[in-house]
């Protein structure tokens, strides 16, 4: 009986130590980023399915260091319209190009339009990107949210992993038995401090572990949608 009231008593502290650090984490996030404390706040805000099932960011979303403007593209807000006189590149990925690890104006296409207005201050580029698109829809999301902007130039940085199997329908995630439970704010907090001290040397395979995985998760994906596996660059794509 004293066992079990000992091991009570520790779950009983375990449980209060959690919530401390969950109420902990929303105060932060409040507090940082002006975030409800109560309710989800997770980065699916920043997306969404339109109407013709385009995956594409939410327009004026916010989190944490993301930034979603009116066009529905991560950065300052630009005009719909070109400027006269102004050269528009746009640059459309997925969370390479996003930049998704990257903070407010680190992600490449940032650093591309400060590099360029050093020379031509008329030159603006628009970060086009949404994060894990894949080649579904590509074409359509350019064609509806893209080129209506008039760019000069589109610049596409493809994802190995995610343009290494043909179209299919999109697969509908599955539903989570534990969907109903609020998600944790502290861990995704804990994993980013865990990132920074973990040594190079245990990161790097753990990386590695975890790349592999997502080829073979995307690979199963992509078979079961009706797709195939491309091994060489099809002759129509190669000119």
């Amino acid at each position: 009986m004293a066992r079990l009231r000992l091991a009570a008593l520790l779950a009983g502290h375990a449980l209060l130590f959690g919530l401390c650090l969950e109420l902990a984490a929303r105060v932060d996030d409040w507090l940082s980023y002006g975030a409800p404390l109560v309710g989800a706040y997770d980065a699916e805000a920043l997306q969404l399915t339109d109407a013709q099932g385009l995956h594409r960011n939410v327009p004026g979303a916010r989190f944490e260091k993301w930034r979603i403007n009116a066009l529905g593209f991560r950065g300052p807000e630009r005009a719909r319209a070109k400027p006269a006189g102004t050269r528009r590149v746009v640059c459309l990925g997925q969370s390479e190009t996003f930049g998704l690890h990257e903070s407010e104006g680190g992600e490449w296409p940032a650093r591309l339009e400060r590099l360029l207005q050093a020379r031509h201050p008329r030159v603006e580029v628009l970060n086009a990107s949404t994060v894990g698109p894949g080649r579904w829809g590509r074409l359509a999301y350019l064609e509806q949210y893209v080129l209506p902007l008039q760019p000069d130039v589109v610049v596409i940085y493809p994802s190995v992993l995610l343009d290494a199997f043909t179209p299919g329908p999109p697969v509908p995630a599955p539903a989570s038995a534990a969907s109903w439970l609020p998600s944790s704010r502290v861990l995704p907090k804990v994993g980013q401090r865990l990132r920074q001290v973990v040594p190079e040397s245990l990161a790097a395979p753990l990386r590695l572990w975890l790349v592999e995985r997502r080829v073979e998760r995307l690979e199963a994906a992509a078979l079961a949608a009706g797709g195939r596996r491309i091994d060489d660059l099809p002759e129509a794509e190669a000119r």
